[in-house]
């Protein structure tokens, strides 16, 4: 059996794992206190991403109307914990929320046409997407195009709004 073989910088282990690697990313003095110790000052403004005062408003719309919203996420690790986030934000909130992770051997990767579709038969017409980077969706007026990569594209409706952070 194979044993694994640890190699340390220098002739010493380590007393601090932690130490060791926050050492070894560059983060020392003011830097690593912020990173071990976050807070919500440190996080950008979200109303500076295009047409986010639009997003919200679909949002607060749909709680106000009781309309269903679906959380649309992706089936690696962070697009499951997003999924979970906002999906547990957006109940807390009073909102009739679901949620769509695509099957990743059915399904593939990203925001689809089918995957739309799914959502759009169980009654949800407001999508909300996590962590779907590298998929690309466009407005079936063409308007609100968002395209990442050359994976396919989904067709959203002419009112769809599209915020890419």
């Amino acid at each position: 059996m194979l044993r694994p073989q640890w190699h340390f910088l220098s002739e010493e282990p380590p007393t601090d794992i932690v130490e060791l690697l926050l050492a070894q990313r560059g983060l020392e003095g003011a830097e690593r206190d912020a990173f071990l110790h976050p807070s919500l000052d440190q996080l950008h403004d979200p109303f500076g991403l295009p047409d986010m005062e639009k997003a919200v408003a679909k949002l607060e719309w749909a709680r106000t109307w009781q309309q269903p919203v679906t959380v649309f996420g992706d089936y690696d690790c962070d697009g499951v914990t997003s999924t979970v986030l906002l999906y547990s934000l957006l109940k807390q909130a009073g909102m009739q929320v679901a949620y769509h992770v695509p099957h990743r051997i059915d399904d593939g990767y990203g925001l689809t046409e089918a995957g739309v579709e799914k959502v759009h038969a169980r009654g949800s017409r407001l999508i909300v997407t996590v962590d779907v980077s590298g998929a690309c969706v466009r407005t079936s007026s063409g308007r609100g195009s968002r395209r990442n990569s050359p994976i396919s594209c989904a067709t959203l409706p002419s009112t769809g709004r599209v915020v890419s952070a």
